[in-house]
């Protein structure tokens, strides 16, 4: 296929349906690619557009083109086998499935495909999933990882995790890091901030925890940590995101331990508080068990926070030299990494200023050259 790249699918079921880790990662490349090159033609295909604020735009006509499936025929069928007529009737050159999987058939066309690959949780930690799901995700990402003409793994880490788990050769595999939303390396006014956090209930001063509440998520392990410190440094937690089982069982042990005011839950805060959020924090705590690349430390580092991670699979590399990486199942450690942190301004200076530089490297416009450069090699 020879020509000018004009016209690139992407599979946009979660750049339209989902709150947090896929779904940012969907809108960010597409918002990037779109600002860089306004002369090609994004073409998006999703089970249906839902209501979000921000996906309003892609609405709007180009540099954007939505496709939803025909009346009748079931969303979950028309994206794993449907999409290839209507990606050559769109004149599409390059399909990018943005989350584990491609459409059955795309080998026939002569559409070349791309598939990014975000983790492997559920081989990592299956039993956190179900049997169903387990048979599920492995199928549609065994099949995308070796059928895509190039797979993008989000890190060095699942990179080796998919060439360890699938049939995939070495040069078919690259590493394209992602980006956070801009917003995040803008400084927020401090009347603005006040605004936000005055309206979203926040104490004055705060740790910050950002993500869905889970297992693998470890944050009943940050709060058995946080009762080792000194009162001096206990400050309350602000927690952001939805849980269910999980959540239920950390409240149970903040119950029981008369630790209720220790932990602020917030799951409904807009996504647009979010940088102001994280401003406002004295430290970003983010203890998870396993992540694909962990965006929340990203979004951190970039709002001028110290990050108190994890020192396993890709989070030292989302992470930087700077910040502070503790074992996540032990609750001695997690202590002792906050103790010092909390303690030292000093140290929290430097974590913030090395850590801005760190994630200066994560800038959009240098993430979306980097796929771009990739786009280009597989239509090569």
């Amino acid at each position: 296929m020879s020509g000018a790249l004009e016209h690139i699918g992407f599979d946009a079921k979660r750049l339209f349906l989902n709150n947090s880790g896929l779904g940012n990662y969907a809108r960010t490349l597409v918002n990037g690619l779109s600002a860089a090159h306004p002369d090609v033609l994004c073409h998006l295909f999703t089970p249906e557009a839902g209501d979000r604020p921000d996906c309003q735009l892609y609405l709007q006509g180009p540099p954007f083109a939505v496709h939803m499936p025909p009346r009748g025929m079931p969303g979950t069928l028309w994206r794993s086998v449907g999409i290839p007529k209507y990606l050559e009737r769109s004149h599409v050159q390059l399909y990018h499935g943005l989350s584990n999987e491609l459409p059955i058939g795309m080998r026939k066309s002569q559409i070349r495909t791309i598939a990014t690959i975000h983790d492997l949780i559920y081989r990592k930690y299956p039993g956190h999933y179900s049997r169903m799901d387990r048979v599920i995700y492995n199928g549609k990402t065994k099949y995308a990882s070796e059928n895509a003409d190039l797979v993008v793994a989000i890190s060095e880490c699942t990179r080796t995790d998919i060439l360890e788990t699938y049939d995939v050769r070495e040069d078919r595999e690259v590493v394209a890091c992602q980006s956070c939303d801009p917003m995040f390396y803008a400084p927020v006014g401090e009347e603005e901030a006040q605004s936000i956090r005055t309206r979203n209930a926040l104490p004055s001063e705060y740790l910050l925890y950002v993500g869905s509440v889970n297992e693998r998520k470890n944050l009943l392990t940050l709060v058995k940590a946080m009762e080792l410190l000194p009162e001096s440094l206990r400050l309350p937690l602000v927690v952001v995101g939805h849980g269910g089982s999980y959540l239920r069982k950390v409240n149970r042990y903040l119950t029981s331990r008369k630790l209720t005011k220790l932990v602020h839950f917030r799951p409904g805060i807009a996504s647009e508080d979010l940088p102001a959020i994280y401003q406002g924090a004295a430290l970003f705590c983010y203890p998870s068990l396993y992540e694909g690349f962990g965006i929340p430390i990203l979004e951190a580092l970039a709002s001028g926070v110290p990050v108190l991670t994890s020192n396993r699979s890709s989070m030292p590399e989302a992470g930087g030299p700077s910040s502070r990486y503790v074992d996540p199942e032990n609750v001695e450690d997690i202590a002792s990494g906050l103790n010092a942190v909390l303690s030292d301004q000093a140290l929290r200076s430097t974590m913030i200023r090395d850590g801005r530089k760190h994630a200066d490297q994560f800038l959009i416009e240098k993430t979306t050259a980097t796929m771009w450069q990739y786009y280009l090699q597989v239509m090569a």
